[in-house]
């Protein structure tokens, strides 16, 4: 068990010297997390684009016009990019707000918008020249009608439209990434700000009951050694006076600051002495003379509680170097 709680009090450690504070800073990471998710899916996307566009101009040559069978692919192609897209916009839409990130949030919106409006734009113009490519006929191209011939010159505008739009809309994003930058930078300095107060303000407090404890332990040896001069009564006077003291220290240890940055750290000192605190209780009421044995669990759990204040002072010394 006390192997079990070591590794934990090691894990609550380790998670507050990688991060300042959970509670400053949760809002503002799950926040740059779905942040990330959608910029990758979006880059994904314009990747998936601008395959298409290539695709699209590869098949269009000047007084050529396109295929029934290709331009019945655009069509089927831009509704699986708008479909795509769609779920980029119910991501932004879903994005958590606070009142740090909203602007972020905000700007994102006005990119996603602005692009998902052009996209269908180009969408339905691409469905339309679909529906208007000739059906085949046994004419040859020489007696195409003049409406017919204009198609393939259009498509470069219609495109070149939407990109546009792509520019602005990426922009935005771009805003939108070094505001959430400015956001973090921000937030992880204040926050190590305050877990700085308060990393000082607890080894403050913890520094002159380190020096009880020391003590305390260093008359519970001497009396030890003497095994309370092996009668009954005076032994358990002395170690009611010791359970007394303890308790007292015990009590300290509990009104030690416990801001939330430091709060893992209070909760082991704590721990480590109501053990030692609770084993020295046991100690006084099984203490028999001539038995060494009675003494082990004492022993025990004042190792574990020094090994688990080594481990708050080592906690204490990182974040204040940092």
């Amino acid at each position: 068990m006390a192997g079990s709680f070591r590794r934990q009090a090691e894990a609550k450690l380790a998670d507050l010297t990688e991060k300042a504070s959970d509670s400053g800073l949760s809002q503002v990471e799950i926040f740059s997390q779905a942040f990330d998710e959608i910029d990758q899916k979006w880059d994904r996307f314009h990747q998936d684009y601008e395959e298409f566009r290539q695709q699209e101009s590869a098949q269009e040559a000047p007084g050529e016009e396109k295929p029934i069978s290709s331009a019945s692919l655009a069509s089927s192609r831009m509704g699986q990019l708008v479909v795509q897209f769609s779920e980029i916009v119910t991501a932004v839409r879903a994005l958590p707000s606070s009142e740090l990130t909203r602007p972020v949030a905000e700007t994102l919106a006005a990119a996603v918008e602005n692009e998902d409006l052009a996209l269908r734009t180009l969408r339905d113009l691409v469905k339309q020249e679909d529906a208007l490519t000739p059906q085949p006929t046994p004419t040859s191209e020489a007696e195409a009608t003049p409406e017919q011939a204009p198609l393939a010159e259009a498509v470069p505008s219609r495109f070149i439209d939407f990109e546009t739009r792509l520019v602005d809309s990426n922009g935005l994003r771009h805003l939108a990434a070094q505001d959430l930058a400015d956001i973090l930078t921000a937030s992880i300095s204040e926050t190590s700000e305050e877990t700085q107060v308060a990393a000082k303000a607890l080894a403050n407090g913890f520094e002159p009951l380190a020096k009880s404890w020391d003590l305390f332990h260093k008359d519970y040896d001497a009396w030890r050694l003497t095994e309370g001069g092996c009668v009954r009564g005076e032994a358990i006077k002395m170690l009611s006076s010791f359970v007394t003291r303890f308790g007292t220290l015990t009590s300290k240890v509990r009104a030690l600051p416990r801001a939330t940055p430091l709060r893992p750290l209070g909760e082991l000192l704590i721990e480590a002495a109501e053990r030692e605190e609770q084993a020295l209780g046991q100690l006084r009421n099984s203490w028999k003379p001539f038995d060494a044995n009675v003494y082990q669990s004492f022993d025990q759990a004042r190792n574990e509680a020094n090994k688990l204040r080594r481990q708050v002072v080592a906690g204490l010394n990182d974040l204040l170097s940092q």
